[in-house]
């Protein structure tokens, strides 16, 4: 119902629980109520029955048990309800354990929810605009399951749960499962790289902070704090320090204290990947605040630096200049992701490409899609959205504006489900050809094909086919895809397997003295599969 379609009124009790609806005079209203506000109005209220002993929190319903529950079976922890009171700054900050551990259910299960939908929609997480905002969120989670104990990845493995609860409503939640958990894992390691590090060093500001306002220098509290104090500062929590300093210096309180310094926040930000929303957070936990104003500025310096450097670092290059540079080594068919070299920066038809020394991603050849993944560079992903071969060079082509720097050693990472999912595809051509030999002529030879994640297509020199060849040709592709036999790939000289009359080549193709041969059957590398075909794809 629309909000403006009725009108409450007195029940006949006389209660203000028993509502009786008239007509409005206007029915264009919006209530913009989502399935979890409705699901906690009817079970917070045990169907409208119970309105004095109703829940506080739309968590506490269907929607988010079962990422509550599956949270408890990795962390041991119990999800209590409770929720934190406003200090004396107004901020919202959780004070017991049990608070604290509740509040990272909260927000762990909703972020899951904003990422997981968000990625299955095709944004992904990255360095601007939108992109950024869903870094932002995983990072916050992130910071979130350390409370839980988590050290090693964990959010994305929630993702099943999720699918699995919302994937009747949300199909692209089933459909993408797998891309959603390898972006998340990928964003997931690049953050626990540096997050502990960077808390770290947050609290080593707070304590300069302390330092400053008790002693007006860092490092006379450095020297001096076993002596004024009493205690060692780091063995020591932020409260104790709190209190330290309050009994060292009568009528001190935190609301002395400068702001973290927007240098300092810069710091976190660029060196170790904490948005400034997440360093505001830590701030607020402690009861501090942000210069938001001295980091603005700080960004908007590097912004118009890198676009500086990015006009020295950026070439706009022709397709001759390029095929004149060093070959790139590709280990892409045993390998899917490494630490590689960045040789260049350059601009291609307004896109920005990198191209490295050694590349595991596959480059769009031969009907096959160009792969897509992940340059990772400390606590910055730069995102590949396509792959492509230029003379015997490879170009990345990322998502936006900003690149990795020349000369840095980086780890490129393969968008791992994409992959098998264009190798299915890449293997069913393999069979349709070989099915095609079977059912109409061993001259019905391949022309050409597309092979994406999605699709693929395979043209083909025939007559056109009857109902009966159709047909024939769909029975075999089905047996030999539910046969699952094994597929492998065999190096051998060209002249050897020119010779050999089981494998099947366009003759007329260049190949080198060394060709790739895919089987499927047989057993694996020995040449005797009963599909056998001169393949570069992966």
């Amino acid at each position: 119902t629309v909000a403006g379609e009725k009108e409450p009124g007195t029940g006949a009790n006389g209660s203000s629980h028993s509502l009786a609806f008239g007509a409005l005079a206007r029915d264009d209203g919006e209530i913009g109520k989502g399935v979890g506000h409705v699901t906690y109005i009817i079970q917070g209220t045990k169907n409208f029955t119970d309105f004095e002993n109703a829940k506080i929190s739309n968590y506490d319903t269907d929607v988010f048990k079962p990422i509550f529950d599956e949270l408890t079976k990795m962390s041991g922890k119990t999800y209590a309800s409770t929720l934190p009171k406003a200090n004396e700054q107004g901020h919202v900050v959780p004070v017991t354990e049990q608070e604290k551990i509740d509040v990272s259910f909260r927000v762990i299960a909703d972020h899951l929810r904003t990422l997981s939908f968000a990625i299955a929609d095709g944004i992904q997480p990255g360095n601007s605009d939108r992109n950024y905002t869903l870094r932002r969120i995983l990072r916050r989670a992130v910071k979130y399951g350390r409370t839980l104990d988590f050290k090693e990845p964990f959010f994305y493995k929630l993702v099943d749960v999720l699918a699995a609860q919302m994937g009747d409503v949300f199909p692209e939640l089933r459909v993408k499962k797998e891309q959603i958990k390898s972006v998340l894992k990928i964003e997931e390691e690049a953050f626990n790289r540096t997050l502990d590090k960077g808390i770290e060093i947050f609290e080593g500001i707070c304590v300069n902070l302390i330092a400053e306002s008790l002693f007006g220098h860092e490092q006379d509290w450095v020297k001096r704090t076993d002596l004024k104090i009493g205690f060692v500062v780091d063995k020591t929590s932020f409260p104790q320090l709190v209190a330290g300093a309050e009994k060292q210096k009568p009528g001190w309180s935190l609301s002395q204290l400068t702001p973290v310094s927007g240098e300092d926040a810069f710091k976190l930000y660029d060196t170790f990947g904490f948005p400034l929303d997440l360093t505001e957070l830590l701030a607020r936990e402690r009861g501090l605040k942000v210069d938001v104003d001295g980091f603005t500025k700080l960004m908007e310096r590097q912004k118009e630096m890198a676009r500086e450097a990015g006009k020295k670092n950026k070439q706009v290059v022709s397709v001759s200049e390029i095929e004149t540079k060093a070959p790139t080594k590709f280990i892409g068919y045993d390998n899917l992701e490494a630490d590689v070299k960045v040789l260049e920066v350059v601009e291609m038809k307004d896109k920005t490409a990198v191209v490295l020394d050694v590349s595991t991603c596959y480059a769009e050849m031969g009907g096959q899609i160009g792969d897509a993944g992940q340059i990772i560079l400390g606590a910055n992903t730069f995102p590949i959205t396509a792959t492509t071969k230029v003379g015997n060079t490879w170009l990345h082509f990322l998502g936006g504006d900003e690149a990795p720097p020349v000369d840095a050693t980086v780890k490129l990472v393969v968008d791992a489900p994409r992959r098998h999912a264009i190798e299915r595809h890449h293997t069913v051509t393999h069979i349709l050809h070989w099915a095609l030999h079977e059912v109409v002529s061993k001259d019905a030879t391949q022309k050409g094909s597309s092979v994406t994640p999605d699709k693929l297509t395979f043209d083909f020199n025939s007559a056109a086919l009857t109902a009966q060849q159709l047909a024939d040709i769909e029975r075999l592709v089905n047996e030999r895809i539910v046969a699952n036999d094994p597929v492998s790939w065999s190096e051998v000289p060209y002249v050897e397997a020119k010779a050999n009359n089981g494998i099947m080549a366009l003759f007329g193709e260049k190949y080198g003295d060394l060709v790739r041969v895919v089987q499927i059957g047989g057993q694996p590398h020995k040449l005797d599969g009963w599909s056998m075909e001169l393949c570069g794809g992966t």
